[in-house]
């Protein structure tokens, strides 16, 4: 079986978790988890880097640190992981959801902007929803498969109305929009580092920031708000999200070959590009710009025959996956608020399938994922 995603790893990384297992230090504290947020901050242009033990913790950390609770609500993509979702909803809030742009995947700013001029209140630095006079906390743009909405815009409309931007960027490292790297253009961004992702630490996730007071407030929630170094004594409700040292020494060795890494994505989705270019049948996920640097995390094409294609592919041992259910479509948030005029996310997720995209793929086996999704269609 070709693999969709899976992780790419070489004695380097072995070496790096032997050397952090002989040294006693497995758990949640050690040199190498300094290590890797100093690396992963430099990487993503960025002052502190917090790491956790998933994408998920790091998106609750950084809501919970802009003060984001019960009653308010947070504007988030309708299509995406689940995670940003959920996030939002640990925290007592609820998400408002705003469609898929008609062009790409990203979150549609047209309708952002016309959603906070025409049904939001602007008072005292503050955002209100009209219908509900609730406070909107926060803006969660998730940079969809390694890929960006106009960022300077998105954070124009949120200046306007004095909303915090938090960047779930948990499949854009090394990604960058107008030279400022994923993570690093609102007030928070966070990362994943999950088995799947262009980097990994087997299970992890990162808080980026420039703000010294979020950093310290995030790094103390994620050790269980523990406020005396010598005594069990906490000062907030506190939650067990650090990064384990052996998970750290993982990312250091994974972080060694980032490079290889990047060049690898670039070069799949050029292949792809010249594998399909003549199949009128399917187009590829919506390409970058000279502002973009997309991260190419996963290659996604679309087709009206995606129901029809991924069993023929299954059966030709190619492993492959349809884009996320949309938010607005799973049972916990299908009565959240949704912005839309065409449900384009619906769309998007309907004639969507994810090919292999490993940074492990071979020239050879791209070759048999491209000729069989030619063959379906000739």
């Amino acid at each position: 079986m070709i693999q969709l995603s899976i992780p790419n790893i070489s004695d380097t990384e072995q070496m790096s978790v032997a050397r952090a297992l002989e040294s006693g230090w497995v758990s949640t504290a050690g040199p190498d988890i300094g290590d890797f947020e100093r690396k992963v901050a430099a990487l993503s242009g960025v002052r502190f880097c917090i790491a956790v033990n998933s994408g998920t913790a790091a998106l609750h950390l950084a809501l919970l640190a802009l003060g984001v609770g019960t009653n308010d609500y947070v504007i988030c993509p309708n299509l995406s992981f689940v995670a940003t979702a959920n996030a939002v909803s640990m925290t007592g809030a609820e998400p408002i959801f705003i469609d898929a742009a008609p062009d790409n995947l990203q979150l549609d700013l047209d309708l952002l902007e016309d959603f906070l001029q025409n049904h939001t209140d602007f008072a005292d630095g503050k955002c209100f929803f009209k219908g509900t006079q609730r406070r909107i906390r926060a803006i969660v743009p998730v940079h969809v498969l390694g890929d960006f909405c106009d960022m300077d815009r998105l954070l124009e409309l949120a200046r306007s109305r004095g909303i915090p931007v938090l960047e779930d960027a948990a499949a854009a490292l090394g990604a960058s929009f107008d030279d400022k790297p994923a993570g690093s253009m609102g007030l928070l961004g966070t990362l994943s580092f999950n088995g799947n992702k262009i980097l990994t630490t087997g299970g992890g996730g990162a808080v980026l920031t420039n703000d010294s007071q979020l950093a310290d407030r995030i790094r103390h929630l994620a050790h269980q708000a523990k406020s005396f170094p010598l005594e069990y004594i906490h000062d907030a409700v506190g939650f067990n999200y650090g990064m384990p040292n052996l998970n750290a020494a993982f990312g250091l060795g994974q972080l060694a070959r980032l490079p290889e890494f990047w060049a690898k994505k670039q070069a799949i989705r050029a292949e792809y590009e010249a594998g399909f270019i003549d199949v009128r049948a399917i187009s590829l996920t919506p390409h970058g710009d000279l502002h973009r640097k997309c991260g190419y995390w996963l290659n996604c094409i679309f087709t009206s025959e995606a129901r029809q294609l991924e069993p023929y592919l299954e059966a030709n041992e190619i492993q492959t996956r349809k884009l996320w259910v949309p938010m607005n479509r799973l049972p916990m948030y299908g009565q959240n608020l949704y912005i839309q005029r065409e449900d384009h996310s619906f769309r998007w997720y309907e004639d969507s399938l994810c090919l292999p995209s490993s940074t492990g793929l071979t020239e050879e086996d791209q070759a048999i994922v491209i000729r069989a999704v030619r063959d379906f269609f000739e």
